[in-house]
């Protein structure tokens, strides 16, 4: 989340420990002590447009001021439902309809799949070799190729991935302020890893905007 996804939302305050800039927005506001509050408080207001980055207890609680003070307001977290990690699923889907219902727009990833294939790797190596063995598994995995839900995976001398598979991608045609318009991906093109590119890079950028 670099740069607090720069030029792939009209940001105008993002909440983030990770970074200490947005690039074509006017403030980057943390939240850690008194005077943090209030620089937030004053950030808030009608026709303020308000990303934040983690649907925690925290997060949900700026997004619900936000949204009584008037702002647009979209809350990014790596779940599918807001405090899934704390509350469970049942309780998730409460506070997700709750914030979305009062106009906020929840925006989450769930990583089950990669989680899975991490565990499938694991099995197919203690099937392969019979052993718990940390050392025996290890010396398997750098020759073999592992069948997953993320399709073939080998290891490289390194132990990364013999075929890069982490996406490069740049955003491209945005159109206004609707976050909607991220959802299906027509807006992030793959650019890198060739194999599995959905288009070329965009350069300069501006003309990727229009």
């Amino acid at each position: 989340m670099n740069d607090c996804f720069e030029d792939a939302v009209d940001v105008e305050a993002c909440f983030c420990a990770h970074c200490n800039r947005v690039a074509g927005g006017e403030a980057l506001r943390y939240l850690r002590t008194h005077h943090d509050s209030e620089q937030l408080r004053d950030s808030f207001g009608s026709g303020n447009r308000v990303v934040i980055i983690g649907a925690g207890w925290i997060g949900l609680e700026s997004a619900a001021a936000a949204r009584a003070a008037g702002s647009s307001v979209t809350v990014i977290d790596s779940a599918e439902l807001p405090l899934l990690a704390v509350l469970g699923p049942e309780m998730g889907e409460v506070y997700a309809k709750l914030h979305r219902d009062n106009g906020v727009d929840l925006l989450g990833h769930y990583m089950a799949p990669l989680a899975y294939a991490q565990m499938q790797v694991v099995a197919q190596a203690v099937e392969a070799t019979g052993e718990f063995n940390d050392a025996s598994l290890a010396a398997y995995a750098r020759g073999a190729t592992f069948h997953t839900v993320m399709g073939a995976i080998k290891f490289g001398t390194n132990g990364e991935w013999a075929e890069p598979r982490v996406f490069q991608v740049q955003f491209r045609e945005i159109s206004g302020h609707d976050a909607g318009q991220f959802r299906n991906g027509s807006r992030q093109i793959v650019v890198s890893p060739p194999a599995l590119a959905s288009g070329t890079l965009s350069y300069p950028y501006a003309e990727a905007l229009s």
